[in-house]
């Protein structure tokens, strides 16, 4: 076969294969026509396009109730990372944050102490935040600056009844300091405790090295202050527990912190009354009275007063320690003055004559039905106390208490 005639043959194959591409190409407008035709009338047929709205997320209930009283409490603000909102008089606040997950939680109302606390909103939708009112509190030995050994809020009155108790395995000396449903004291042995009033529950320990113990403690914002017999002055995280600092004085310390504007001022053995600043951690500044103190500082207004064992009543200026005037009574002054006596013109000294030096006491701070207090010394235990049936009956029951007395031997005896 030549090559013309394969040409030709070739040339006879690719024209019938062209045939029939011919006819779809001619077919494939009329289609196309119908086709588009058929979809525009279906399209006139489907309902409009549904717009997607954002979803309002599910509220976060955040509940808000007096630690002490167990009440509701009202008109409090929430503020739940951006979002803020004020309880209803349920105590009752719904916020609505954008996002789910671990958030800051603050609350403030008046008349009560702030809270801060994270919350995980993504598996904790409701939450429950106990706030405590600060005229409830027994933040130091006395109960205020004044050392009257009352608390003008509280109306619970004995007899009472053992709730709990809790051996602590030392000589309790000196009452216990009661602030947002815990109790902080510490025992002969330098052991420094944190107690749920509550049910007693151990919150937190810490065994000074050698220490000993023969004073309350003082609570200062997030602070646990407490003077050692064995010349330190201590400074806790009062929420844990750890030590923050302290600071070497010299001698046995028995006065009781009486902390103003950031000073913490006491008496020690040696006859000095100090003003430590605890901020810096430094002595701001010392008066040296020559006899051996035990006494307790008092203040009112800018005066500080203290006894001494050489029978003095000293009057100092708070701000530089200077001596304002000084008042002999007839023998050692072992316990506090107090300045604020009603109808009293003066300050107030217990005369060691007519009285003995308290050796326990009792504090707490708790429900209408509870008071938590420390027993006499030798049962070396703490207990909690509630107000029998006659005392729930009357309508002081309703009231939260913070309730502390000295022992029987003091000259003041039992006060609420």
């Amino acid at each position: 076969m030549t090559t013309p005639d394969r040409a030709s043959r070739y040339r006879d194959r690719v024209a019938r294969r062209r045939f029939p591409i011919a006819i779809l190409l001619a077919a494939a407008p009329a289609a196309i026509a119908a086709g588009c035709g058929e979809t525009t009338h279906h399209a006139a047929m489907r309902p409009p396009p549904i717009h997607k709205v954002a979803q309002v997320p599910r509220g976060v209930k955040v509940v808000v109730f007096d630690g002490d009283l167990g009440r509701p409490v009202a008109r409090a603000r929430v503020r739940l990372g951006r979002v803020a909102a004020h309880t209803n008089r349920r105590g009752i606040a719904i916020l609505r944050p954008r996002h789910r997950r671990l958030l800051p939680l603050r609350i403030s109302a008046s008349g009560y102490d702030g809270r801060e606390l994270h919350v995980n909103v993504r598996r904790r939708p409701l939450t429950g935040v106990r706030i405590f009112r600060r005229s409830l509190q027994w933040t130091l030995f006395g109960a205020n600056d004044a050392r009257t050994q009352t608390q003008p809020w509280i109306h619970v009155r004995p007899p009472f009844r053992v709730v709990w108790s809790r051996p602590l395995g030392g000589l309790l000396e000196f009452p216990a300091v009661v602030t947002d449903g815990v109790a902080y004291l510490g025992n002969s042995w330098g052991s420094v405790r944190g107690l749920s009033m509550a049910n007693g529950t151990l919150a937190w320990r810490f065994d000074i090295p050698h220490g000993k113990l023969a004073s309350s403690p003082a609570v200062v914002g997030d602070e646990l202050v407490v003077h050692g017999m064995d010349g330190h002055v201590w400074v806790f995280n009062r929420h844990n527990g750890r030590l923050l600092w302290h600071r070497r004085i010299g001698a046995p310390i028995e006065s009781s912190p009486l902390i103003w504007h950031g000073l913490d001022f006491f008496g020690s053995w040696n006859g000095n009354v100090y003003a430590l600043d605890l901020a810096t951690h430094r002595v701001r500044w010392v008066y040296h009275s020559g006899y051996k103190i035990t006494s307790s500082a008092s203040r009112r207004g800018g005066t500080i007063y203290i006894g001494d064992y050489g029978g003095r009543l000293l009057a100092l200026s708070a701000r530089t320690g200077r001596l304002r005037w000084s008042a002999s009574v007839n023998g050692r002054i072992y316990g506090t003055p107090s300045p604020s006596v009603a109808g009293s013109s003066g300050p107030f000294t217990p005369a060691p004559t007519s009285t003995r030096r308290p050796l326990s006491g009792a504090v707490a701070s708790s429900s209408a039905r509870t008071t938590a207090c420390s027993t006499p010394s030798p049962r070396r235990t703490a207990a909690c106390c509630g107000a029998s049936a006659a005392a729930r009956r009357s309508p002081a029951r309703r009231r939260s208490s913070v309730m502390s007395s000295t022992s029987a031997t003091s000259a003041a005896g039992s006060s609420v």
